[in-house]
């Protein structure tokens, strides 16, 4: 299993770290060094694939939300773009929280689940799924809920390409096309 090999190997380094600089009895700063390095460049990933999740929870809430999804979910593929598999699972489950009412959580939540299928679409060569993905009307009208427009989808997106015909609360499909990706209506 490729994600549980990776884990043990960046467990394996870790504990490697710790060895020496016990041996060497050196303070602990170079494994707190890799491991801040490490959350780091885990929480970045996040911001690089959820900028609209982002913009509508502020920038404060995000990282909050983030630094616990790198706590507690350690990644599961060698790409870094494939991070955050449940990150809207995390988002969705502060419906029930004690912010429950702060935010829309599970339109929030839809516009993640979006924004992984973006991405996971934009790296079809490192994906296990096609570069074509429909988007269902059920995450599509709570899209809605939080962008109305789609302008925050198209400003923090700019390889994604909507089709001017494309309604809300609707089927849609996503497709890679090189370096673009198009938002098109579902036609039947």
């Amino acid at each position: 299993m490729p994600s549980n090999h990776y884990h043990q190997q960046l467990t394996a380094i870790a504990q490697g770290i710790t060895s020496i600089e016990e041996q060497q009895n050196q303070p602990k700063g170079h494994l707190s060094q890799y491991q801040n390095n490490y959350a780091q460049s885990h929480q970045s990933a996040l911001f690089t694939t959820y900028p609209v999740t982002c913009q509508l929870l502020g920038f404060d809430i995000f990282a909050a939300l983030a630094k616990v999804y790198c706590q507690h979910f350690p990644p599961t593929h060698w790409d870094i773009n494939h991070y955050g598999d449940d990150f809207a699972a995390l988002i969705a489950s502060q419906s029930k929280s004690a912010k429950a009412k702060a935010f829309d959580w599970l339109a929030i939540a839809a516009v993640a689940r979006f924004e992984r299928l973006l991405s996971v679409i934009y790296y079809p060569a490192l994906a296990e799924q096609s570069a074509e993905q429909q988007v269902p009307v059920a995450m599509t009208t709570l899209i809605e809920r939080v962008d109305p427009q789609l302008q925050l989808l198209r400003s923090c997106h700019r390889y994604l390409r909507i089709d001017p015909s494309l309604t809300l609360n609707s089927n849609w499909r996503l497709i890679s096309r090189g370096f673009q990706l198009l938002l098109l209506p579902l036609t039947p």
